[in-house]
């Protein structure tokens, strides 16, 4: 089995390459196909298990997350009445929710380096290469993800690697013109790392970046449910942010759309009212179930899905943190922030080097975003930020100093 084991640094981009087919212009494999290769992938990670390098409150905090998600899994079975389509969105949505598992292997120094080796070494240019070749702009930022990494250890970084980085934010860029979340979430890795890593002029002010990024959107999404303020709708009433962002495409031609468009409160809206109305604030509706909407947005799949079953509902929504709560409820809600949170508060209060407190803030950063997009998908976005976690709960990261972590980037990229 070790000798299996070896080839997960190599299986995890085939895994995050296959989950972000939806962006690519040709069907390149089958669902059933992918479906197998990532079992095969969770498999082997589950085997590694014992090994994992995990601070032992986090993995406590691990387990009970890990038990409510199998709980949720258990639940689903109950709730099936269309065979095809409820069983297809209960292991589709379980697979999604134990991606965490990831930790257990890539906690690892070791292990960590010869992923991202693998992947700047062998992967990055054929990215690239089929990405101009056979994916939608949009999908630039989500397959070069990893890219985030080169970006936090940039200033130790080969020239080589270096002209990596910036061949692919002008890629990000590019083709983000349509997709303001990839874009952002690319300019708030450079900010940081800048301020934290390469000029250190934020280190006195971690404690309150770290709080500003955790608590600001609780506060703001409390406000909001009392109708308080809707920092949505503030900002699309804000003329001097209502100006053109992109063009898209629908059914009935050419839409223009706005960078301050609120394209999130109806999302929050529907979610909510659909758990008051079906009484499952509390432990959610499974990974059967989604949330009710009055319309499917044109988007094929639920139209299809609609057709065969009759119901007006989304299984998932870009809002990331909305997925948890409509699957599992308040309490899984909570542990999935735990989950994010407690790695992102060891990164930046336990952590001896600046680039795990950098990525300390950025995972908080990633918190705060997925209460406006990060939606969970088996592709590098989703992938990297169980990355981050691993490297936040690894006792061995947080021990090295900056010297030590400049060892580890230098035998990475060498």
């Amino acid at each position: 089995m070790n000798k299996y084991l070896k080839s997960i640094p190599f299986l995890l981009p085939i895994v995050a390459f296959i989950g972000e087919r939806q962006t690519c212009t040709i069907q390149y494999i089958s669902l059933t196909a992918s479906l197998a290769i990532t079992l095969y992938f969770y498999y082997l990670i589950y085997k590694n298990r014992k090994e994992a390098n995990i601070i032992p409150d986090y993995k406590k905090i691990m387990n009970l997350y890990l038990l409510y998600v199998i709980f949720t899994f258990i639940r689903g079975f109950w709730v099936i009445e269309f065979w095809t389509d409820d069983t297809r969105s209960l292991v589709n949505g379980t697979l999604l929710m134990l991606m965490p598992i990831i930790i257990w292997y890539f906690s690892n120094p070791d292990k960590f380096s010869q992923l991202l080796s693998f992947w700047s070494k062998k992967w990055i240019v054929p990215s690239i290469i089929i990405l101009l070749l056979f994916f939608v702009k949009e999908g630039y930022a989500h397959l070069l993800a990893p890219a985030y990494f080169l970006i936090l250890f940039y200033k130790e970084l080969p020239k080589k690697y270096r002209r990596y980085v910036w061949i692919i934010l002008a890629m990000v860029i590019y083709g983000g013109l349509s997709a303001r979340s990839n874009v952002l979430r690319f300019a708030i890795v450079v900010l940081l790392s800048y301020l934290f890593i390469v000029k250190q002029i934020f280190r006195n002010l971690k404690r309150f970046s770290w709080s500003f990024f955790a608590i600001l959107p609780i506060v703001l999404l409390l406000l909001g449910t009392l109708g308080i303020y809707n920092p949505f709708k503030a900002l699309s009433n804000n003329a001097n942010l209502n100006i053109n962002f992109a063009e898209a495409q629908d059914k009935t031609g050419t839409v223009i759309q706005k960078a301050n468009e609120d394209t999130r409160t109806f999302i929050y809206e529907g979610v909510l009212a659909t758990s008051l109305k079906n009484d499952s604030w509390l432990i959610g509706r499974t990974f059967v179930r989604g949330y009710e909407v009055d319309q499917l947005f044109g988007v094929e799949a639920y139209q299809i899905i609609f057709e065969r079953t009759g119901r007006m509902e989304r299984t998932s929504c870009e809002v990331g943190i909305l997925n948890p709560f409509t699957w599992m409820g308040l309490i899984g809600l909570l542990l999935y922030s735990l989950m994010i949170l407690a790695p992102s508060w060891y990164g930046v209060f336990r952590g001896r080097n600046k680039y795990v407190q950098c990525i300390g803030i950025i995972l908080a950063f990633r918190f705060m975003f997925s209460f406006i997009e990060e939606m969970q998908t088996f592709g590098w976005n989703t992938i990297t930020l169980w990355l981050m976690v691993a490297m936040c709960i690894s006792p061995k990261f947080l021990k090295m100093n900056n010297n030590e972590m400049k060892i580890w980037i230098y035998s990475t990229f060498k």
